[in-house]
């Protein structure tokens, strides 16, 4: 099958290979770019992004228990590649598994450090810092995962 491409996605590879090549060589110099970009983001979008992510999870609750939940994203005629067995393993291997065993310890203990909520909900630090690490890596960030694979799901079609 060829591959077609256009201007979008040659402009989207150069991009990421122009930031990845900074990262690589100059790490420093990235950091402080980002870092504001960052800073700024948390600010001005802390409660926004925290209210969008609930929200996400509950509209992603309903699709998955209204008749939505029953519909087949690669259309009538697709089949099951992998089973659960296989997709747990996937998800395991390309990522999940290590990154809960070290940062579902390192995580939380760096949020008690440096809490990157400035007005947190709790104000013991420890049940703050494990708040917001349910919120990266329980039901919330699913959630994430769940709309963002039924988007790209839907465009395949």
């Amino acid at each position: 099958m060829p591959l077609h491409t256009t201007n979008l996605e040659k402009t989207a590879l150069l991009l990421c290979l122009t930031l990845c090549a900074i990262a690589f060589l100059a790490p420093q110099l990235l950091t402080n770019h980002l870092q504001p970009l960052i800073n700024n983001a948390l600010r001005f979008l802390g409660a926004p992004f925290f209210l969008l992510v609930n929200f996400l999870l509950l509209a992603v609750i309903v699709i998955a228990i209204s008749p939505l939940g029953r519909r087949k994203v690669g259309g009538d005629n697709a089949h099951i590649e992998f089973g659960l067995f296989g997709w747990l393993s996937m998800l395991f291997a390309a990522g999940m598994g290590s990154g809960l065993i070290f940062w579902g310890v390192a995580e939380p203990a760096l949020n008690v450090v440096n809490s990157p909520l400035k007005h947190t909900l709790y104000p013991d630090k420890v049940s703050s810092a494990l708040a917001l690490t349910l919120v990266n890596w329980g039901a919330h960030a699913w959630a994430l995962y769940a709309v963002f694979g039924l988007v790209l799901g839907g465009l395949t079609k």
